[in-house]
């Protein structure tokens, strides 16, 4: 008869789903068009990777975020009395 030693399996939980994983071009396209200084402006990758909070970085220049961490952002910036993202598109 063979002896094994198995470990008792560690109680991990499931991570939450945080929805899929965007590129700074699809995060630009779900915050939309923005006021910036009284100005409407679409947003750049370069703005989005600078400002966007809760990005993961998957190598030297790829970022991405999850989609739920997004929309909890512009969320909160959308009931910013500031207006730092005023004209935002939140449909889900």
């Amino acid at each position: 008869m063979r002896a094994t030693n198995r470990r008792a399996a560690l109680p991990f939980s499931t991570p939450a789903d945080r929805g899929p994983l965007l590129s700074p071009e699809q995060v630009a396209r779900l915050l939309g068009a923005h006021e910036e200084n009284g100005k409407l402006v679409d947003p750049s990758t370069a703005w989005v990777r600078r400002k966007v909070h809760g990005k993961l970085r998957l190598g030297q220049r790829i970022v991405r975020w999850h989609e739920y961490d997004v929309r909890d952002w512009i969320d909160g910036h959308h009931a910013n009395p500031s207006g730092a993202l005023t004209a935002v598109n939140t449909s889900r």
